[in-house]
């Protein structure tokens, strides 16, 4: 009798043991579990940061065709920038990172003003070859195009009341979110905000 109540404390200790393997397994697989759903709440954030910072450029955007009353639709909608290169002319004034200095802005036409804000809002300083040559300025970020990776602002002129004079300009920006990285598929990252404005 006592060495089978001695069998059966032995056995009841090997079940306490595997219980708390188990326990720990399904402790284990829930903090994982956390994790992932912790990682997918900071990729939300971030995509969320980067709409807002989306919105606000394009209304930046608008602003600025706005104040440049004197230019055309035409002046808006016409070919991409070239990002290679700094603006020519420079209408406002800008931190030369390569040089150490200020450039001072130059006087603009409209057409020349709508051509520099189209620049900037698509552009970074820090992408052009000038920059690029000096390991210190390619670093640096100078505008707000800096800190969301733009993919295109497309700008398309329409008629919005009829008269077969375009009157309205359609932005679409788009941008690559950091949420996913989804290097199979890239187009799967790509986001976009629009707007539309009347001139």
């Amino acid at each position: 009798m006592s060495s089978s109540f001695q069998n059966s404390g032995f056995r009841q200790s090997g079940i306490t043991m595997i219980e708390v393997l188990v326990t720990l397994l399904v402790f284990t697989i829930g903090l994982l579990g956390l994790a992932g759903l912790q990682l997918k709440a900071l990729q939300g954030t971030n995509d969320g940061v980067q709409r807002a910072h989306a919105t606000w450029l394009l209304q930046d955007f608008a602003d600025r065709i706005y104040a440049n009353g004197n230019a055309t639709i035409a002046d808006y909608s016409g070919a991409a920038p070239n990002c290679s290169a700094l603006p020519n002319p420079a209408c406002a004034d800008f931190y030369n990172a390569a040089t150490g200095a200020k450039v001072n802005g130059s006087s603009c036409t409209a057409a020349q003003m709508a051509s520099f804000d189209r620049w900037e809002a698509v552009c970074r300083y820090r992408d052009t070859a000038t920059y690029q040559a000096n390991n210190t300025a390619k670093l640096i970020r100078s505008n707000s195009r800096d800190f969301i990776n733009i993919q295109a602002l497309n700008i398309a002129a329409r008629d919005s009341n009829g008269d077969t004079v375009n009157d309205s300009l359609d932005l679409t920006l788009s941008w690559r979110g950091k949420g996913g990285q989804n290097a199979a598929n890239s187009d799967g990252d790509n986001q976009s905000a629009q707007m539309t404005i009347r001139k």
